[in-house]
């Protein structure tokens, strides 16, 4: 089983990479100025998917093996996977802090799911509901 450790940094990873992606489509695009602004939102990204890597189990904390409700479902999982998809279709139009928070709450997201799939990987998996 993974530990919050390994949670927070798959998320990290995954929201960072998300994060990165994100900005080579804002370049491709010519949405972004500096590379300032890129280390800002790649922070931005990389925080995100920290939290959203350990923030099932403090929203749930493992007090038994079978800790895993609502938070750590497959019917959560799978609204946030819709919310990712949505955010992610709908670009941002310019560098803000409008663009800085929707990063964080993507890459919040993504390290959210990659909770999830870890814990999924486990001998008692997640629940339906």
């Amino acid at each position: 089983m993974a530990g919050r450790i390994t949670h927070g940094l798959v998320g990290m990873v995954v929201g960072g990479r998300l994060t990165k992606l994100r900005i080579n489509t804002m370049e491709n695009n010519a949405q972004t100025e500096n590379s300032k602004d890129h280390s800002l939102i790649l922070s931005s990204g990389i925080f995100g998917g920290y939290i959203g890597g350990i923030l099932p189990d403090i929203l749930e904390p493992a007090t038994h093996f079978r800790h895993r409700k609502i938070m750590h479902s497959k019917i959560f999982g799978s609204i946030l996977s819709v919310l990712l998809i949505v955010l992610f279709v709908f670009q941002p139009k310019k560098p803000s802090i409008i663009i800085l928070s929707r990063f964080f709450i993507e890459s919040l997201i993504a390290g959210y799911l990659s909770h999830l799939f870890l814990d999924s990987q486990t001998k008692v998996g997640l629940p339906t509901i």
